[in-house]
């Protein structure tokens, strides 16, 4: 086997003939290193793009997939596999390996000329991409929605978690978990018959509220703490007198004295 120094100076070789312009001149380099036994994410990922400057696909996902066993995360033979792919016409694997790519480089990282034209590339087809699929799913299903009876809000969510502009809140109990529930994001007011009495109600909350303002009333601290429980305020609001609450009702128990400085029902 060729020592390290050796192996060292022809790699180098392969890459100045391949920002040379001369990628057949290193696809034969790198590919008598690999005759010789080198087997490493370096070797094989310049001979990947060799492979790919000179049209070869094949042979380039090939040579991606050697360097990726050994460097899962090397952007450039992703960047490969995204370019033969999108060579090939599959638009939809050429965009999943080029955000793929584009997720492992720092956004402020230095890159070298060659390297940062493959990701400026890499992210324009990328934003290409995705537009004409954005076009594609809202030719085909937009319609379908439109014309359908009844309710399509959750149709149209769907659509709108595969274009990436939603995501899903899912709920996140801090005391109690209860299992087997069914996935509510938000809970529709439509639901609970209570919701347009208090929505009613609106200018006379706020007028209490505007009233008790006026009468310099202090609140208490919406996180009182207490010596029964571990203190975890990650936020500043423990006992913070600038972020209060005037209780109506405190633990299930009617604030008699608050409640008749609000009549208003």
């Amino acid at each position: 086997m060729t020592g390290t120094q050796d192996i060292s100076n022809s790699l180098q070789e392969a890459i100045v003939a391949l920002q040379s312009g001369i990628p057949g001149q290193a696809r034969a380099i790198l590919e008598s290193l690999i005759e010789q036994g080198v087997d490493n994410a370096a070797v094989w990922g310049v001979l990947a793009l060799a492979s790919r400057d000179q049209g070869d696909m094949k042979n380039a996902i090939a040579a991606a997939d050697r360097s990726l066993a050994h460097e899962p995360r090397n952007p450039r033979a992703i960047v490969v596999k995204g370019d033969a792919y999108f060579k090939a016409g599959d638009r939809q694997a050429a965009a999943a390996f080029y955000r793929d790519a584009l997720n492992y480089i720092p956004t402020q990282a230095q890159l070298a000329p060659d390297m940062a034209a493959d990701v400026q590339r890499a992210r324009e087809r990328m934003e290409s991409l995705a537009g004409d699929f954005t076009r594609h799913l809202n030719d085909t299903v937009g319609d379908l929605i439109d014309n359908a009876k009844g309710d399509t809000a959750r149709m149209q969510q769907a659509v709108d978690m595969l274009l990436g502009t939603r995501r899903i809140y899912y709920p996140e109990p801090k005391q109690i978990h209860f299992p087997g529930l069914s996935l509510q994001e938000f809970a529709e007011t439509a639901h609970f018959d209570w919701v347009p009495a208090v929505e009613a109600a609106f200018e006379d909350i706020l007028s209490e509220a505007q009233a008790l303002q006026r009468e310099h009333t202090e609140f208490d601290a919406y996180l009182k703490s207490s010596g029964s429980r571990p203190a975890y305020d990650l936020h500043g609001l423990k006992d913070n007198q600038d972020w209060g609450a005037f209780y109506l009702w405190y633990n299930g128990e009617p604030i008699t004295e608050n409640q008749a400085r609000c009549p208003k029902p």
